[in-house]
């Protein structure tokens, strides 16, 4: 993976298992941002996304970042407002460098 394709900055985010509380001592659904990194995304062609589509549910994007080990499918991904729920993700040949994620963007 070339660096120069990592040229989105984007957040990991989850709901904290734990709901949080505000000074009144009301919960508030708030995301807590587990990892933050560069990213390459680029949303899929007809044929990449009729294969994805094949093994998960509904994929419209792919992200790759380099290795991180808490990327996991219950995250949402953050970028520039926009909101991706991560699909699945795969640490590609194992060799914890990079990860390909496949997403789905939020509306």
């Amino acid at each position: 993976m070339r660096a120069g394709q990592l040229r989105h900055w984007v957040q990991f985010v989850e709901l904290p298992s734990v709901p949080l509380r505000n000074e009144f001592g009301e919960e508030v659904q708030q995301d807590v941002v587990v990892h933050q990194c560069h990213a390459a995304i680029e949303p899929l062609t007809g044929r990449e996304q009729f294969v994805a589509q094949q093994t998960q549910a509904e994929v419209s994007h792919k992200v790759m970042i380099r290795y991180a080990p808490n990327i996991k499918a219950s995250q949402t991904i953050v970028l520039r407002g926009r909101r991706f729920n991560v699909v699945f993700a795969v640490d590609v040949e194992e060799r914890h460098r990079e990860i390909e994620i496949f997403a789905k963007e939020l509306q």
